[in-house]
């Protein structure tokens, strides 16, 4: 939808402070040649030329070493605050990021203005009121440094997360070729997070905004593609996708430990997967051991080594219970999104836990509103399909059950798949 957004836009110009004396604040953050000349302790006047030319050259040297530590930060926003971001319409504007303990930060967004002080642990906030859909937009701010986001657009943010279904990119869909090829919607954007696990809550994630284009649409999550495209047909509106998601994961690594803690029943979960990696370390180890001796003894014969022993699913960080949900989704819900589309749950079947799945599934979709504070925003999410090479004791009958009881949740729509796709393929 090639749409010039017709919402006013504000020009932005927030002045940064010169210095009027050539020294070195010019070239640095606000940092005055003689607040240096106070920290090194100089007393006297340099006396020759080259003496000037030393001092300066150590009071740089301390300048630069000053900034590399840290001691003097820049304002900084989350990666979530790029060029091409998408704004959730209708709702408070959070805006947030790290500068100096103390450090004034000035926020400038669609004519609206906000100052705010960085706490002591140098963190700042503020709050701009609700807008409409509209863009493109500037975000411009002011400490000790100034940063200026372009290109804005203010529309419905929907983040697509799950295993690999949800993480199946464009370019391996049906008719790749010809979606590509179409894929001109500068009003779609989308942030591509980058895989990560943590043992506790981060702050921040990797990834960038990206107009969608057939240069940039191949990666993107072919489920999250075509949600986005008719919905942004539908609404004509400017839309963005928050790609979280991550192949072969199970849904108690996409729940916070708050939520699983909180139930007998998930607790168990986290302990039996503690108790599992206490009795896999060593083994590993042993393992581990006994192949590389193996494999030296096969390299000194000019053999091929044998295979190195695998490593069990606790010694893989993103198995972790709440692994992903700390590295991965809690960074997110600081930003206002519309909604959640999820897809699916095959791990899980697979590993016998279909029963448990109908307490784990529902928790985690009350942990993420939870997280997030907006109530209960929509939560859909797909039915496993019809697959025909699942094990003998697996339980996909028995999880689609589990899935389907999730509806009793208020603001919840699943998809119903079993009777399309590909039976032979899990990815259908």
């Amino acid at each position: 939808m090639s749409k010039q957004w017709d919402t006013h836009r504000t020009p932005m110009s927030v002045p940064v402070p010169e210095c009027a004396c050539a020294c070195p604040r010019c070239l640095s953050p606000n940092l005055h040649m003689r607040q240096l000349d106070r920290i090194v302790g100089y007393r006297r006047r340099p006396n020759s030329t080259d003496e000037r030319h030393a001092m300066r050259s150590l009071l740089l040297s301390l300048l630069s070493t000053l900034l590399a530590t840290g001691l003097w930060a820049d304002v900084r926003l989350p990666s979530l605050f790029g060029d091409h971001m998408v704004v959730q319409r209708d709702r408070p504007v959070h805006i947030w990021g790290w500068a100096d303990p103390g450090e004034s930060v000035g926020v400038i967004f669609r004519g609206q203005e906000a100052t705010v002080l960085a706490s002591a642990e140098g963190r700042w906030e503020v709050y701009l009121e609700p807008g409409a859909a509209g863009g493109p937009f500037e975000l411009a701010l002011q400490g000790k440094n100034s940063l200026r986001v372009n290109d804005i657009l203010v529309g419905d943010i929907w983040v697509g997360s799950g295993q690999s279904n949800m993480d199946w990119p464009l370019e391996r869909c049906a008719d790749a070729t010809n979606e590509i090829a179409a894929a001109h919607h500068p009003g779609i954007r989308y942030f591509k997070l980058t895989r990560a696990a943590a043992n506790a809550p981060t702050d921040d994630v990797e990834g960038e905004w990206r107009i969608l284009t057939p240069e940039t649409a191949a990666e993107l999550s072919g489920v999250a593609y075509f949600f986005a495209r008719h919905l942004h047909g539908e609404l004509g509106i400017p839309f963005g996708i928050i790609h979280s998601a991550w192949g072969g994961t199970a849904a108690e690594a996409w729940t916070g430990s708050r939520a699983l803690l909180a139930d007998p029943s998930l607790a168990e979960i986290v302990a039996e997967f503690d108790a599992e990696a206490e009795r896999d370390k060593p083994r590993h180890e042993s393992a581990l051991a006994d192949w590389e001796k193996l494999a030296a003894a096969a390299k000194a014969a000019g053999e091929d080594a044998p295979q190195e022993p695998w490593k069990p699913r606790t010694m893989h960080p993103w198995n972790r219970p709440a692994s992903l949900f700390n590295a991965m989704i809690a960074p997110l819900t600081a930003f206002p999104i519309r909604g959640v589309i999820w897809y699916p749950g095959e791990n899980n079947a697979n590993r016998g836990e279909a029963l448990i799945y109908r307490r784990l599934f529902r928790s985690m979709i009350e942990d993420w509103r939870h997280a997030w504070g907006q109530g209960a925003f929509p939560f859909l999410f797909v039915q496993l399909a019809s697959y025909g090479r699942v094990s003998a004791t697996s339980m996909w009958p028995e999880l689609r059950e589990a899935q389907a009881m999730a509806l009793g949740l208020v603001g919840t729509g699943m998809a119903v798949t079993i009777d399309i796709g590909d039976s032979t393929d899990i990815h259908p």
